[in-house]
């Protein structure tokens, strides 16, 4: 028995279909791999994207921090120049008042003192400088004691104030910190879900 050809085997009717499908799958495993490839590629982009910007971010918020630094800084240093300025300024003025107060309480009291004195019999001769240099010593001495503990108490009061500013000041700061942390934390949660959406 002969067989004819074609009558086993047609490979335009048997292989041609099979090579469709097979072509067919394969150029739907390309495309859909390049399209993974692509969102992978995107994600990667977008994730770099915001890497960068929150890099700068960050380099922004530590520039800011750094110049409000600088800035009290130099305020603190300024204020202390003018403190230390103001400080001298009142203690010469105290020095000053406490000297004028004593001759001015002890010249007429040094006087009828003395007169007294020479009235009893006690002193011949009423001009005696060292009475006078003596009592007028210890009066401004006594005055600026008391001059310099006031200004103590003042001194006191003052560092007490600064301390409760600093601590306001920086609790005031922390809270700060921590809503901008607060933010940028919901900002991150956001992008995840939109990314994650998106996928």
């Amino acid at each position: 028995m002969q067989i004819e050809d074609g009558d086993l085997f047609n490979f335009d009717i048997d292989v041609q279909p099979l090579l469709t499908v097979l072509v067919g799958k394969i150029l739907e495993q390309s495309d859909l791999e390049i399209r993974e490839e692509e969102e992978v590629k995107r994600i990667r982009d977008a994730k770099s994207e915001f890497l960068k910007r929150l890099k700068e971010d960050k380099a922004r918020i530590k520039k800011i921090e750094e110049e409000e630094i600088r800035l009290k800084s130099d305020m603190d240093n300024k204020k202390g120049l003018k403190m230390i300025e103001k400080n001298y300024r009142k203690n010469t003025q105290k020095k000053l008042v406490s000297k004028v107060f004593s001759k001015c309480l002890f010249k007429s009291l040094e006087k009828n003192s003395l007169d007294v004195l020479a009235k009893q019999g006690l002193f011949l001769n009423k001009n005696i400088p060292l009475v006078k240099n003596k009592l007028n010593e210890f009066v401004a001495s006594e005055s600026e004691i008391n001059s310099i503990t006031d200004q103590n108490l003042i001194d006191f009061n003052f560092d007490m104030m600064r301390h409760i500013r600093e601590i306001k000041t920086k609790k005031h700061n922390e809270i700060i910190l921590e809503r901008y942390e607060y933010l940028e934390q919901i900002k991150i949660d956001e992008e995840n879900r939109i990314k994650v959406k998106d996928l």
